[in-house]
C-alpha cells in the first residue's frame, strides 16, 4: 500500500476507499467535510488513525467572508419572517374577499415554495458559515496495526 492519506465512504454510498492522497489533498475533503466512515494515513508501511476536528479561531470568525455568509444568512431569514409577517396582514385584513381568486392562487404558491425551500437555504448557509470561520485539524493518533 502506497504512502498517504485515505478514507473510507460511508457504507451507504458503497463504501469505497479513497486514496492515497497528498496532506493537502486530504485537508481540503476535510474542510469540505466530506462524509467518512474512517479515515487513516499510512506512513512506512505503518498504519495510522487520522481523526478530524473542526475548531473556530478568532482569526477566521472576523474575516470579510465570514460577515458575508453571516450578513446572507441573516437576510433569509428577515425575508422569511417578512413573507409570514405579509401573509399574516393579509389574512387578518379583509383584502382576502377582494382579491382575484388566481392572484391568490399564486401567491399562496409562491409562499409555499418559499417555506419549503427555506430550511436548506438557511442549512446551507449555516454550513457555508461554518466552514470559512473554522478551521478542520487533522492528525495521526493511533498506531492501527
Amino acid at each position: 500500500m502506497a504512502d498517504g492519506y485515505f478514507y473510507r465512504e460511508p457504507r451507504a454510498t458503497g463504501g469505497r476507499v479513497i486514496g492515497p492522497l497528498t496532506e493537502s489533498a486530504f485537508g481540503r475533503i476535510a474542510a469540505r467535510e466530506v462524509a467518512m466512515e474512517s479515515a487513516w494515513r499510512v506512513l512506512g508501511g505503518s498504519v495510522f488513525k487520522v481523526q478530524t476536528k473542526r475548531r473556530w479561531r478568532a482569526e477566521r470568525i472576523c474575516t470579510f467572508e465570514s460577515f458575508a455568509q453571516l450578513c446572507e444568512l441573516c437576510f433569509i431569514l428577515l425575508a422569511g419572517a417578512g413573507l409570514l409577517f405579509a401573509l399574516q396582514i393579509l389574512r387578518l385584513s379583509g383584502e382576502l374577499r377582494s382579491t382575484p381568486t388566481s392572484a391568490l392562487v399564486i401567491l399562496g404558491i409562491l409562499a409555499i415554495l418559499t417555506l419549503c425551500l427555506l430550511p436548506r437555504t438557511i442549512k446551507v448557509l449555516y454550513s457555508r458559515w461554518t466552514s470559512t470561520s473554522s478551521v478542520v485539524e487533522f492528525g495521526d493518533h493511533d498506531h492501527v496495526v
